[in-house]
């Protein structure tokens, strides 16, 4: 019988840093394997509800890499995993499709969308880690904090990647 690569990998306890090569992510390039592998291990087999803000539809490798890591590395079947991207076309064009949650389209200027995102978490016991890799200026991760971080379950992780951006208004 073959498994799908989301059952080998729960199968083999493959690393996050084998799962995020094979997804081709910039996770990798950006060294935050140790931290990643360290603080999600506990939630690796549980229900957990995750955000992640930025599909990476601006990178050169390609958008999705982080949804196929985030997919294969959390093992539980009810595990929810959701993002924000600002460019709806990217998702529509290249058809993206979760498994368990919900793809939010639109911008971190708008406070009303913000809103939306932080009551579906809260309607699903809340986020118990959100991964800010989007903006990268000071002022949008203050506003995706902001809003964003009522919405994070007790006990979870709110992650800003790029903090060195953090200089930029």
């Amino acid at each position: 019988m073959l498994l799908s690569k989301q059952a080998q990998a729960w199968r083999t306890h493959e690393s996050w840093e084998t799962l995020a090569k094979r997804a081709g992510t910039d996770k990798i390039e950006n060294q935050y394997v140790k931290v990643y592998e360290m603080w999600l291990a506990p939630w690796r087999h549980e229900a957990v509800n995750s955000l992640e803000i930025g599909l990476g539809c601006d990178m050169q490798y390609g958008p999705g890499k982080c949804l196929r890591l985030w997919e294969s590395y959390f093992t539980h079947r009810d595990v929810r995993v959701s993002f924000l991207e600002v460019d709806g076309e990217c998702v529509k064009n290249r058809d993206m499709k979760l498994r368990n949650g919900t793809m939010f389209l639109g911008s971190l200027d708008d406070e009303t969308l913000l809103e939306k995102i932080a009551a579906q978490g809260l309607a699903h016991g809340g986020y118990d880690i959100v991964v800010d890799d989007s903006g990268h200026t000071m002022d949008q991760q203050f506003t995706s904090l902001k809003a964003l971080w009522p919405a994070v379950s007790s006990g979870g992780m709110y992650v800003i990647e790029d903090m060195h951006t953090s200089h930029i208004p």
